[in-house]
């Protein structure tokens, strides 16, 4: 089921927008009502009260409140950056600053999903995609906003417009027989961690080929809410092997564990759809790497 989300009562609708268009396994748009916000902007840390001067106060130690706002958590919730369709693959608003500038918009630090795109419905009155302009998808508390991104000339990135969004709905997945995939010399941990759905492993060289099935059946699983694991091994440019395990639970962010060099580090984030035969790639915005025992 579809559920619409009604924007604060701060937001002006106003007609003749455009809505929402999906990228691959999405909904069709939202309603083209849309209204202008102003640039967003984190708010300061409140200055702590003067000390007063009257003799009949007696000086208190008080802690003022912290103003500090909340960060969202790429580890609490999904993100999926959709593919640029046009002459580049690379936007020139990466959708990382799209998503925490839609966040930081609607005051939002505890979302459930959020996707990204660079083109709305292919109604006649909607634009072309443009790598300077986002539409990002922002869903949290069972309803679902859109709101309008862009990059100015100068490199400002502010949200222009917001509007209902419509919550993508999920593909059809068939879950492979839950596995681990091999990780030789890995940290102990890993052996320990609980089997997912195993799409596979691949073994590739310096840009692919890449064993497209296997991709495409982690990145459905994910768009599809599905635990699923796959491992990508290869080497780098220099001949540096390497690994790359790509877990996701079912919900939250997406968990990345990377060996090279006998070092292992982990991070969570978002999803990316990716050309080329690689079919997705890390992206949106990522916790600190930590370090793997």
């Amino acid at each position: 089921m579809m559920r619409h989300a009604l924007l604060p009562a701060a937001v002006l609708l106003l007609a003749a927008g455009c809505g929402t268009g999906p990228g691959p396994a999405s909904p069709p748009g939202s309603s083209d009502a849309k209204g202008s916000i102003g640039p967003t902007s984190v708010p300061s840390r409140a200055s702590p009260p003067e000390s007063s001067t009257s003799p009949s106060v007696s000086p208190t130690a008080t802690s003022a409140p912290s103003s500090e706002p909340l960060e969202p958590d790429p580890a609490a919730f999904l993100q999926v950056c959709w593919a640029l369709d046009g002459p580049t693959d690379e936007p020139t608003l990466p959708c990382e600053d799209a998503v925490t500038t839609a966040l930081a918009a609607l005051s939002v630090t505890a979302p459930t999903r959020v996707d990204v795109r660079y083109a709305c419905a292919d109604a006649a009155s909607c634009p072309a995609p443009d790598a300077d302009r986002a539409f990002v998808t922002v869903v949290g508390d069972d309803t679902a906003t859109e709101v309008e991104v862009s990059r100015s000339p100068d490199g400002t990135i502010d949200a222009t417009a917001m509007r209902l969004g419509v919550e993508a709905s999920p593909p059809v997945f068939s879950a492979p027989e839950p596995g681990l995939a091999a990780i030789p010399g890995g940290p102990a941990s890993l052996a320990g961690r609980p089997p997912y759905p195993l799409c596979g492993q691949e073994q590739t060289p310096v840009a692919g080929p890449y064993d497209e099935a296997a991709r495409t059946c982690f990145f459905t699983g994910v768009l599809a809410g599905s635990p699923v694991e796959f491992l990508s091994r290869g080497a780098g440019t220099e001949g540096q092997p390497y690994v790359h395990l790509y877990r996701y639970s079912g919900t939250g962010g997406v968990e990345l564990v990377t060996g090279e060099g006998g070092t292992w580090l982990r991070r969570f984030t978002g999803i990316g759809e990716a050309s080329g035969g690689l079919v997705f790639d890390a992206g949106g915005m990522s916790t600190r790497r930590e370090p793997v025992p």
